[in-house]
């Protein structure tokens, strides 16, 4: 027998077997009836064996061609299915994408979007991670995810970013701290107070040791936790004051905790989507990145 069988013979020999004719077959294939004849001839000769039976008037598979039938069916379907999956791949219809985020985009913002992203593309998966900025941005950098999503204020190197939102800082209080009465708060009144905040290393923290030390105050004494939620429940506690940008604050709902209008000045944060620079996206992360664009738009 010979390995060297295309697929163009089985798909002959297919529709042969099935139609019961070669003139049917030809017909259906659009080529001549010599050519559907010869093929077929051409694939006994490699297998070495019949595949069918000829008479004048009824062409009938034998028993080696019905056996030979089931093998060339499945390897036609195969074919199409693997066309059509990569097809749909291309079309960004099929796949999954990687996203990094920050915890609190993770929880509060994302869910929704991901809920309605694989709704409408039941076929796509999302796996998501949380990390700090750092870490998502080195996970982009080093491939374990296609993209991340981050503060972009410092503008990440050898990253392809697009810009996704702004997110206000505000002050955050128990509601029967002195700070709690005023209308607005700003940076200098917060320093007037104990002061919680995130871990060294975090966005949140960068942000605070920045608009802190400008004006002359220390950081270097906070109470430090890596979880909003937990500067929420020492805020709550009335163990201090905090500055959280408005995205976060679900995450540190506790009684007794309320926001303020953060001033003096007003501080935002840059949120947006990075992709490494030497890393292609594949289609379905960039349909991800555009839905997710659309999505936020949209809010």
């Amino acid at each position: 027998m010979d390995d060297r069988i295309t697929l163009h013979q089985l798909d002959i020999y297919s529709h042969v077997a099935h139609l019961g004719s070669f003139t049917a077959a030809a017909r259906q294939l659009s080529i001549s009836q010599p050519i559907v004849s010869r093929t077929v001839a051409d694939l006994e000769h490699h297998l070495g064996a019949r595949l069918l039976n000829r008479t004048s008037r009824v062409v009938a598979v034998t028993p080696e061609g019905r056996e030979f039938l089931k093998i060339a069916d499945s390897i036609i379907a195969a074919h199409q299915d693997g066309l059509r999956r990569f097809r749909n791949f291309r079309a960004g219809m099929r796949g999954t994408v990687q996203v990094a985020a920050l915890p609190s985009l993770a929880a509060v913002l994302l869910p929704a979007i991901v809920t309605r992203f694989m709704t409408k593309f039941p076929e796509l998966q999302v796996r998501m991670r949380d990390d700090v900025s750092g870490l998502v941005v080195e996970n982009v950098r080093r491939g374990r995810v296609d993209i991340g999503i981050v503060d972009i204020d410092n503008r990440p190197p050898n990253m392809i970013i697009e810009d996704l939102l702004s997110d206000e800082y505000v002050a955050v209080l128990h509601a029967e701290h002195p700070l709690a009465r005023q209308d607005t708060v700003s940076w200098s009144d917060l320093a007037g107070y104990p002061i919680v905040t995130s871990m060294p290393g975090s966005g949140v923290r960068r942000v605070m040791d920045q608009m802190l030390n400008a004006i002359g105050f220390d950081t270097a004494n906070a109470i430090e936790t890596n979880s909003a939620t937990t500067i929420g429940g020492m805020v709550g506690a009335g163990l201090g004051v905090s500055a959280l940008p408005r995205l976060i604050l679900p995450l540190a709902q506790f009684p007794h905790v309320v926001v303020r209008p953060l001033r003096g000045p007003t501080t935002t944060r840059r949120i947006g989507v990075i992709a490494s620079d030497s890393h292609e996206l594949t289609p379905v992360s960039r349909r991800f990145v555009r839905f997710l664009i659309e999505s936020v738009t949209d809010r």
